[in-house]
């Protein structure tokens, strides 16, 4: 469907079909990105991988984030962060949840250790815990209305959306900026491991990237990589709260597999297919954001037969096509058991399932993403008794910005069900 947003045709895509055509037949036309305020004023004039047009400079960084954070050797090597920061979110809800009796903010709980994990990922610590909130932010704002992006000729009017975009800049640049100064100030002393904020700064010495293109590309990390992963499992662990059969399922499933003297690791995900069956259930029903991020077309086009002119903003609309009753059974049903012997996958090839996209933008973090929602989520169903604070599960959603989260964040009640020994 062809719109026009002001000056702006846009292209609404809901079809596998159509999906197809955008996203890999005729990806090269649609690879690049509008040039709007988010990007501007938030991401460094869309210096960072996700908003900058595609180009040397994007392969470039593409290059350089896949090879240095998301191949399976960098995955494994990765693996003790995120067994130490999962490790931590058990070890809190065991001492705070006081056996069943006092709630569990899950929403704060799981956006700090995504934030920890990605950090410690990407330049070597944790992150301050305070910048969850100015991390919802930004993607609150990235979903902003500024009418000078449809119509140029009136961006002199300003826009109270810009003016926030400034203000949250600021606050996370002056953090980002720290990581950068701390890094170049130990590069000499060998005083820790070379992470990848050490292989941006090799880049920029040889006149490659310059400092903002470092920052906007941790910033791309650190915004994606914490609230995407948070915002599924959360949505995960309440799925499976609404349909106890399903939760019974899989804690049987992972006491078969892994007992009750230990807690699951990420080596034994691989056996636990219906933990797999589940994960892709959520990334169907509860995309990290209804819509991918907008391409931007550079030519003149045909989809489906019809004309898309060059200049036309593109939206992919996965949360429609995952939830189309002509391509699934029951499809605002939470059923993980319709993946079984199912050989649809969310990783690309499946136009019908599309939670990170498609093509050459496939998100890249794709692998970390799904790591760390399959393992967060094996360790919380298989480590304890669920139960809701109050009297029934809302499953009520809200939009702010580009993602769909539980519109009342997940307070549940968590009581240890393993042997004692297991949580030490």
């Amino acid at each position: 469907m062809l719109l026009w947003f002001g000056f702006a045709p846009t292209l609404v895509v809901s079809s596998p079909d159509a999906a197809r055509e955008v996203l890999c037949t005729q990806d090269l036309a649609f690879a690049s990105r509008p040039k709007i305020s988010i990007a501007k004023y938030m991401f460094y004039n869309g210096k960072d991988l996700a908003w900058t047009s595609y180009g040397p400079y994007w392969k470039l960084m593409r290059k350089v984030t896949t090879v240095e954070l998301f191949t399976a050797k960098r995955l494994e090597e990765s693996r003790m962060v995120r067994h130490t920061q999962v490790s931590k979110l058990i070890d809190f809800i065991v001492n705070n949840g006081q056996n069943g009796k006092a709630s569990i903010n899950m929403k704060v709980l799981l956006s700090i250790l995504n934030l920890n994990v990605v950090s410690s990922i990407t330049f070597g610590r944790e992150f301050h815990a305070g910048s969850v909130e100015l991390i919802e932010e930004v993607l609150r704002l990235m979903g902003s209305f500024v009418l000078g992006d449809y119509f140029p000729f009136l961006s002199w009017l300003g826009s109270p959306a810009i003016r926030k975009m400034i203000s949250a800049h600021t606050k996370l640049d002056q953090l980002l900026q720290e990581i950068v100064d701390e890094h170049k100030s130990k590069v000499k002393s060998s005083e820790r491991a070379r992470d990848f904020v050490d292989v941006l700064s090799s880049l920029e010495d040889q006149g490659e990237i310059d400092v903002q293109c470092m920052k906007a590309v941790i910033m791309d990390m650190i915004v994606a990589g914490t609230e995407t992963s948070s915002i599924t499992t959360e949505w995960a662990l309440s799925e499976l709260m609404n349909s106890p059969t399903c939760m019974i399922k899989a804690q049987k499933e992972i006491d078969t597999i892994v007992g009750r003297e230990r807690m699951v690791v990420e080596a034994d995900l691989c056996k636990l297919s219906y933990i797999h069956n589940v994960v892709n259930e959520v990334f169907r029903l509860h995309p990290p954001g209804p819509m991918l991020l907008p391409r931007h077309s550079t030519q003149d086009c045909l989809v489906n037969g019809y004309k898309i002119p060059k200049n036309s903003r593109v939206l992919v609309n996965v949360w429609s096509i995952a939830r189309d009753p002509s391509l699934w059974e029951s499809p605002n049903l939470f059923k993980p058991d319709r993946f079984v012997e199912s050989s649809i996958s969310f990783k690309g090839k499946n136009f019908e399932l599309l939670p990170f996209g498609s093509g050459r933008r496939i998100c890249p973090g794709l692998s970390l993403g799904v790591a760390m929602v399959s393992y967060t989520l094996a360790c919380l169903v298989h480590g304890f008794k669920w139960k809701v604070s109050g009297k029934e599960l809302s499953m009520d959603e809200i939009s702010d910005g580009v993602s769909v989260r539980r519109k009342v964040p997940l307070e549940v009640f968590a009581t240890p069900r393993l042997a004692s020994h297991a949580y030490l």
